[in-house]
C-alpha cells in the first residue's frame, strides 16, 4: 500500500539531502583555486580571452546582469538583446559580422555552446517520458551531452552544479526534483561569481540598488514564501563567499525585511519619478519588472541602473541608439511538454518527436524548462537566421533520428518547432 506523504513532510525529509547538494555545489564551483570551478572559468574569460560581444535576456534580471559583467569586462558588450522569447534585437555590427555564437557570452541566456551565466534549469533527469525505454535513453543521451559540453564551454548555471532534474515539476521526495531548484535570478549567482573573482561591482547607493539586486526574478517575495527552499540556496550562497561580502548583505536585505519595507522602497522611487517622464517608477511595475518589455523601457530603466551603481551601459553604442538595432523574429521554437511524449500516429512517431526536440535544444540560442501549474515543459528557441553555430560534432546514437522516419532535416525541425509556439 502506498501512502500519501503530506508536502510538508517531503520537505522536511528531503532537506538534509539538499541542503548536502546546495553546499557541495556551491563550495565546488565558487572556489575561484579550482581550476574546473565556474568561478574561476569564468576569471579566465575575462583575464586571458578576447573580449565577448554580450547576448542579454531583455528582462530587469538580464539588464542588472549585464551592467554588472560590463563592469568587471569593460571590453565586453551587449550586441544582441533577446526579448520574450520572440524576437532578438541586433546591433548593426551584429548584422554584418554574422556573429559567430560561440565568441559571445550569454547573460541570463542558457545554450549549450555559448559560454553564459543564468539561472535556468539543464538537466531532464530520470523520468521515463511515455513510458519508453527508447525516449529514456535519448534524454539520458541529452544530459550526457549538457554536462560533456559544459567541461568545455562555461555553462555556469547552479541548477546544473545541483543536477536538478528538471523532468520532476513536483519537488515530492526527490531532493533534486525541479521544485527545489535553484530559486533567485542570475544577478545573485553573478554577483557572487565576480566576487570570489576580486572583481565584484561596488553599490554606491543604499536607497534602491541592493533591493533591485535582492529583488531580481523575485527573490524579496519568494524567499518568504517558499521558505522551504529559497533561504537555503540563498543563505548558502552568501556563505560561500563570505559573511563580509555584498552577497551577504544582499541577502540580508531579503531577510529580514519588514513587511512593507519593499513596498515603501517601490512608493518612495515613484514619488521621484512623477515629474519625470522618464523616471525609472514610469517603466517598471510594482515588483520592479519591466512593465513591457520593450526597447521603450529598457532605455530608461539601463540609464537608471547605471545613475544608481555607477556601472556603464551594457549596450555597444549606448542604449541611447538602440533605436538603430535591427529587430529579428525568432521563427524556431517550440516546447516539449514533460507529462509524456508528444502527440503522434504511433510510439514511435513520439519517440521521434521527442528527440527531434532534444536536439534542437541542444542547437538553441536559449533553452530552459519552464514550471507552471498545469504544464511543465522545455522550451528552445533557435538562433536567428545569419547567426553562426559552431561546429557541435556528432550527437550520441540515442539521440539520432531513426532513418526513414523523417526525410530530410527540415521535417525534424518542423516536427520539433510545431509542437507550441512559446
Amino acid at each position: 500500500m502506498v501512502r500519501d506523504v503530506p508536502v510538508d513532510d517531503d520537505r522536511r525529509i528531503t532537506a538534509g539531502a539538499r541542503r548536502e547538494n546546495i553546499i557541495r555545489s556551491l563550495s565546488r564551483e565558487l572556489d575561484p583555486k579550482e581550476p574546473t570551478s565556474a568561478a574561476r572559468r569564468l576569471q579566465d574569460l575575462i583575464v586571458n580571452g578576447p573580449a565577448r560581444p554580450l547576448i542579454v535576456s531583455g528582462d530587469i534580471d538580464g539588464l542588472v546582469s549585464a551592467a554588472m559583467v560590463r563592469k568587471a569586462a569593460p571590453a565586453w558588450d551587449a550586441v544582441a538583446l533577446i526579448v520574450k522569447s520572440g524576437t532578438v534585437y541586433l546591433h548593426p555590427d551584429a548584422i554584418s559580422s554574422g556573429l559567430p555564437l560561440a565568441d559571445c557570452f550569454g547573460v541570463d541566456v542558457f545554450s549549450t555552446y555559448v559560454p553564459n551565466v543564468s539561472n535556468h534549469v539543464a538537466l531532464w533527469g530520470s523520468k521515463r517520458p511515455g513510458g519508453s525505454a527508447e525516449a529514456l535513453a535519448a534524454a539520458n543521451a541529452y544530459d550526457a551531452e549538457v554536462k560533456a559540453r559544459n567541461q568545455s564551454t562555461l555553462l555556469a548555471t547552479p541548477s546544473l552544479w545541483a543536477g536538478i532534474e528538471g523532468s520532476y515539476g513536483e519537488a515530492g521526495s526527490r531532493p533534486r526534483a525541479a521544485g527545489y531548484r535553484y530559486p533567485l535570478g542570475t544577478a545573485q549567482i553573478l554577483l557572487a561569481m565576480l566576487e570570489v573573482i576580486d572583481r565584484s561591482p561596488k553599490m554606491f547607493d543604499r536607497d534602491y540598488l541592493p533591493w533591485l539586486v535582492a529583488n531580481c526574478d523575485g527573490g524579496l517575495k519568494t524567499i518568504r514564501d517558499y521558505a522551504h527552499t529559497v533561504p537555503m540556496w540563498w543563505s548558502c550562497l552568501a556563505a560561500a563567499v563570505g559573511p563580509a561580502s555584498i552577497s551577504e548583505q544582499i541577502y540580508r536585505v531579503a531577510a529580514t525585511q519588514r513587511p512593507t519595507e519593499f513596498v515603501d522602497t517601490v512608493n518612495r522611487l515613484r514619488a521621484e519619478s512623477q515629474q519625470t517622464p522618464d523616471g525609472p517608477a514610469n517603466h517598471l511595475d510594482d515588483n520592479w519588472n519591466l512593465r513591457s518589455q520593450t526597447l521603450a523601457d529598457v532605455g530608461p530603466v539601463v540609464r537608471w541602473i547605471s545613475s544608481i551603481s555607477g556601472w556603464p551601459d551594457p549596450f555597444r553604442g549606448g542604449v541611447e541608439h538602440l533605436d538603430d538595432w535591427v529587430p529579428v523574429p525568432l521563427l524556431t521554437h517550440g516546447k516539449l511538454l514533460t507529462t509524456g511524449l508528444p502527440k503522434g500516429k504511433s510510439q514511435t512517431e513520439q519517440v521521434e518527436k521527442f528527440k527531434a526536440n532534444l536536439r534542437a535544444s541542444l542547437e538553441a540560442v536559449h533553452t530552459n524548462f519552464a514550471f507552471f501549474d498545469q504544464s511543465q515543459r522545455l522550451n528552445w528557441v533557435a538562433a536567428w537566421p545569419g547567426a553562426t553555430l559552431p561546429d557541435l560534432g556528432s550527437l550520441p546514437a540515442a539521440l539520432e533520428p531513426s532513418v526513414g522516419l523523417f526525410e530530410t532535416d527540415e521535417d525534424v525541425a518542423e516536427s520539433a518547432s510545431s509542437q507550441i509556439v512559446l
